[in-house]
């Protein structure tokens, strides 16, 4: 990507005209639509749903990003990785700890997103500036466009490294997916390591969720992101049965064939990705 002088010519390889980056720039504001999803706790969940034009350029984007930044692999939440990476390194732990960062995406400053990406990759100060104007929603990363778990990630880079500093030689493991965290391992290092975690999440402009700090001892159920990771990896039971009754109330009104439904075939798949036994039984 470090070879473009521009973003004209990066998309242009992929069929898009200047005409069309200029129709979508000067009609921005009507390029996406905004959703708010309830969450399970309460509140609501904002996402920013992108036209398919847009869409289609932010992945074209997107895909030239995975090739101008590094990741550790604590890191887990990017392209060619998933959420079984954030959870395998706390299985059979004494002792997990995990957290969230409070309003992660609207509290990413868009000078430290600008700074992160001068660091962390090639691409000129004027090529960032002209991208932006094509990701960012009022000077805001939105959930759900296709860019957007990039720059999140790309963001807590330097956070993430002054705390793999801090923590160097202690006895735990510690990921992040997007804006949750988890810490296992030795018991009294993994409360140090959380202290260090939350100073530095301070110090870098953000705050931990209050009442979002989970302390899961061994011989208790320690869930990370929904998925019990005492002994391997585990769909609770609470969300397999409500995927089971989900597929009892679509086979009442369709009896025979497959399932068809994309949002129910998702979280089949996805009980199968974390833990294919667990898909038995399920119908």
């Amino acid at each position: 990507m470090s070879n473009f002088s521009s973003l004209e010519k990066i998309v242009g390889i992929y069929g898009f005209s200047k005409e069309e980056l200029k129709k979508i720039k000067e009609n921005f504001n009507n390029e996406y639509k905004i959703v708010d999803i309830p969450k399970p706790k309460g509140g609501y969940r904002t996402i920013f749903s992108p036209s398919i034009r847009l869409k289609s350029l932010l992945r074209i984007l997107n895909e030239q990003f995975s090739t101008e930044a590094s990741f550790p692999n604590g890191i887990t939440a990017i392209q060619g990785r998933g959420l079984k990476y954030h959870l395998e390194p706390h299985i059979k732990k004494i002792l997990v700890i995990t957290t969230d960062i409070k309003d992660f995406f609207p509290s990413i400053s868009i000078e430290n997103l600008k700074l992160s990406l001068l660091k962390y990759t090639s691409l000129e100060e004027v090529l960032i500036s002209e991208i932006l104007e094509f990701s960012l929603v009022e000077d805001i990363i939105p959930q759900g466009f296709p860019t957007s778990s990039f720059f999140s990630n790309i963001s807590i880079l330097n956070l993430w490294e002054r705390i793999q500093k801090l923590i160097k030689g202690m006895n735990i493991d510690i990921s992040v997916y997007s804006d949750d965290w988890a810490i296992s391992g030795d018991p009294d290092e993994v409360f140090l390591a959380f202290d260090i975690l939350r100073k530095e999440v301070r110090r870098e402009g953000f705050k931990l969720s209050n009442g979002k700090k989970k302390v899961m001892w061994k011989g208790k159920d320690q869930i990370v992101c929904n998925i019990k990771v005492n002994k391997g990896l585990e769909i609770t039971d609470k969300y397999r049965e409500e995927v089971r009754k989900e597929i009892l109330v679509y086979r009442e009104k369709f009896p025979l064939g497959d399932i068809e439904d994309p949002k129910l075939l998702g979280k089949i798949e996805f009980i199968r990705v974390i833990n294919p036994n667990q898909v038995k039984g399920l119908e």
